[in-house]
C-alpha cells in the first residue's frame, strides 16, 4: 500500500477554525478564502474558452429570439437555477485534478467542436461546447467537481437541435401520426379530408406534414422544461415518469391539433397567414398549451415540494496561514493543461479553418454530346429537381434523336460547406424517402448510387443520385457527413457535389420501365467519370 502523506494547517476564523488544506499525492482541499485568492488563475482557461466559442455563443443567444429556439432562454434559466440551489455544496467538494481523463475529455470535445464548425453541423458544435467545458472542469477539479457541474451544464444540451438529428430516423413516423391525428380531427368537425401518407387534401388547400413539422423540436422543448420541473416538484419516481411520458404524448397529440387548426383557420381566412395570427400555430401553441396541461396533471397527482439542499455556512476570514496557500504541482499542471487546451483549440480554428475549393474545370464545359445523346440547357426544376439551387450548378436535358429517349442531368457544387449550405441538405426529403441503394459499374469497378421511382400525376420516372466528396462516390447522408469531416481535417476543405439523373420518358404505372432504366444507366456510366474529372 502506498503511503499517503497528509499535511494539515489551521486558519484563524471568526467563531471557529477552518479545518483545512488536506494535501496528498492525488487530492487536496482548497479553503474558500484561498480559492478566492486564486480565482483569476482558474478563470483564465474558461475565459479563453469563451473567446474560442464566442461565435457559437452569439449564434445560440440570437436563436433565443427566433421561433425554433425561443425555448433556449428558459432552458438556460433553469440550468442556472439548478446550479444556484446547489452552489453552497461546492465549497466542501474535494478538488482532485484528473490530468489524463480531464485532458482526454477536453480534447475530445475540442475535436468535436472543430468538426462541427468545419462541416456546419450546429448540433455537434453545441454538444462539443458542453463536453469541452465539462472536460476542463474535470481536468481542474476532478470527479466530484465534474459531477457537481454535470447536471446544470449537461442540461443545456436541450438548447441545441441534437434530438432533431438523433431522432431523424423516426421523423417519417411522427409525420404520419401527425397527419392521421389532424385528418381525423378535421373529419370530426365536418370538414372533408383525404389522407395520403403525410399529405392531407382539403377542399380549399393541400397540406403536407413535412419533416420540419414532425414535432420533435416542440416535444424536445416541452421535455426540457418537464424534466427539471418533475425533479423539483415530485419526490415519487413514478410521478416523475408519468409527467415525462405525458410530455411526449401531449406533444404528439398537440402537433396533430396544430395541423388541424391550420386547416380550419385557412378555411375562414383563405388569404391569411398559414400558421395563424402572429404564427401562433408555428411553435408557441404546442409549448405553452402543453405546459399548461402538464401543470394541471402535476396538480392532480399532488405536489410535494422536494427539499433543496440546505445552506452550509462556513465562516472565515480571507487571511490564512501561508502554508495553506502553497501551490501544489498537480494543481499547476492542471491549470497549464487547461489553458493550453483552450489555446490550441483557438489556434486550430484560426490556422486549420477550411477554405473554398475551386473546380478543376467549369461545369459548363461538360460535353453536350455524350454517346448518342445531345444536350441543351434546361430551366424547369420540377419533380425530383425541385428545391435544387446551389451556388454552382449545371442543369441539362440530353436527348437521343434516334430513339427519342431523354435524360435530365443536374450537377450541383458547393465550394465550402457551412450552416446554411450543406450537401446533406439535398436532395429533397420526398426523393430521399423514396430511394434505395443500387449497385452499378463505373470504369469496371462496382459503385453504389441511389435510385427512386418518382410518381407525379400518374407518371413514373427513374431517378438516380449520388454525392461526390473528395473524388469519392457517396450515397448515404451519414457517410457524406463523415467524408466531409475527414476531408476538412486532412485537406482543409469541405467541397462537395450532388449529381441527379432522371429518365425523362414518361410511363404509366402499367408500362414497362426497363427501357427507361437502361437508358438512364447507360448514360450514367458515361457521365460519372466526366463529372468526377471536372470536380477534382
Amino acid at each position: 500500500m502506498s503511503k499517503i502523506l497528509h499535511k494539515k494547517a489551521t486558519v484563524n476564523a471568526k467563531g471557529g477554525q477552518w479545518a483545512i488544506l488536506s494535501q496528498c499525492h492525488n487530492s487536496y482541499v482548497i479553503p474558500p478564502p484561498v480559492l478566492r485568492q486564486r480565482r483569476l488563475y482558474y478563470i483564465l482557461p474558461f475565459a479563453l474558452l469563451t473567446i474560442v466559442f464566442s461565435e457559437t455563443i452569439i449564434r445560440l443567444v440570437k436563436g433565443w429570439f427566433t421561433y425554433d429556439g425561443s425555448h433556449g432562454l428558459l432552458i438556460f434559466a433553469f440550468g442556472v437555477y439548478i446550479f444556484w440551489i446547489k452552489r453552497h455544496a461546492m465549497a466542501h467538494l474535494c478538488v482532485a485534478p484528473s490530468l489524463w481523463y480531464g485532458t482526454a475529455l477536453s480534447l475530445l470535445g475540442g475535436l468535436g467542436y472543430l468538426a462541427g464548425r468545419f462541416t456546419g453541423t450546429w448540433s455537434l458544435e453545441g454538444i462539443s461546447l458542453i463536453v469541452t467545458f465539462l472536460g476542463i472542469v474535470f481536468l481542474l477539479g476532478g470527479k466530484k467537481i465534474l459531477l457537481f457541474f454535470a447536471l446544470p451544464v449537461g442540461y443545456m444540451i436541450f438548447m441545441f437541435p441534437f434530438f432533431d438529428e438523433l431522432l431523424g430516423g423516426i421523423s417519417i413516423h411522427l409525420q404520419l401520426i401527425t397527419a392521421w391525428i389532424a385528418s381525423n380531427i378535421l373529419k370530426a368537425v365536418g370538414m372533408p379530408a383525404l389522407l395520403a401518407d403525410q399529405y392531407i387534401s382539403l377542399p380549399h388547400v393541400h397540406l403536407e406534414v413535412a419533416k420540419a413539422c414532425n414535432g420533435i423540436n416542440h416535444i424536445t422543448a416541452l421535455l426540457a422544461i418537464t424534466v427539471p420541473f418533475s425533479y423539483f416538484v415530485h419526490r415519487s419516481w413514478y410521478k416523475r415518469a408519468v409527467l415525462i411520458v405525458s410530455a411526449v404524448v401531449i406533444g404528439i397529440i398537440l402537433n396533430g391539433i396544430r395541423v388541424a387548426s391550420i386547416g380550419i383557420i385557412t378555411w375562414f381566412q383563405k388569404n391569411g397567414p398559414l400558421h395563424g395570427p402572429s404564427d401562433v400555430f408555428y411553435v408557441s401553441f404546442i409549448f405553452f398549451t402543453g405546459l399548461l396541461i402538464l401543470l394541471l396533471i402535476s396538480h392532480l397527482m399532488g405536489r410535494e415540494r422536494v427539499q433543496s439542499e440546505g445552506h452550509i455556512h462556513m465562516s472565515g476570514e480571507r487571511d490564512g496561514d501561508r502554508s495553506s496557500r502553497a501551490w501544489c504541482r498537480r494543481e499547476i499542471t492542471a491549470l497549464s493543461l487547461a489553458t493550453g487546451t483552450a489555446a490550441c483549440l483557438g489556434l486550430g480554428l484560426v490556422f486549420w479553418n477550411p477554405q473554398p475549393a475551386a473546380l478543376a474545370a467549369p461545369l459548363g464545359t461538360i460535353p453536350t454530346s455524350i454517346g448518342a445523346y445531345e444536350g441543351r440547357d434546361a430551366t424547369d426544376k420540377t419533380g425530383p429537381f425541385k428545391g435544387m439551387n446551389l451556388e454552382t450548378e449545371l442543369f441539362r436535358r440530353y436527348e437521343d434523336p434516334v430513339s427519342g429517349a431523354a435524360v435530365s442531368l443536374y450537377v450541383g457544387y458547393i465550394p465550402i460547406q457551412n450552416y446554411e449550405t450543406k450537401i446533406t441538405n439535398y436532395p429533397s426529403e420526398a426523393l430521399l424517402m423514396r430511394s434505395s441503394n443500387l449497385d452499378i459499374s463505373e470504369g469496371g469497378q462496382p459503385v453504389q448510387i441511389r435510385r427512386a421511382i418518382w410518381n407525379d400525376a400518374g407518371v413514373r420516372r427513374n431517378v438516380y443520385y449520388w454525392y461526390v466528396i473528395d473524388n469519392r462516390i457517396v450515397t448515404e447522408r451519414t457517410q457524406a457527413k463523415w467524408e466531409s469531416l475527414l476531408q476538412a481535417f486532412k485537406k482543409r476543405k469541405t467541397a462537395a457535389a450532388i449529381v441527379i439523373v432522371s429518365s425523362e420518358t414518361a410511363m404509366t404505372a402499367g408500362d414497362d420501365v426497363g427501357s427507361a432504366k437502361g437508358n438512364a444507366l447507360s448514360c450514367i456510366e458515361e457521365i460519372m467519370p466526366i463529372v468526377i474529372k471536372h470536380l477534382e
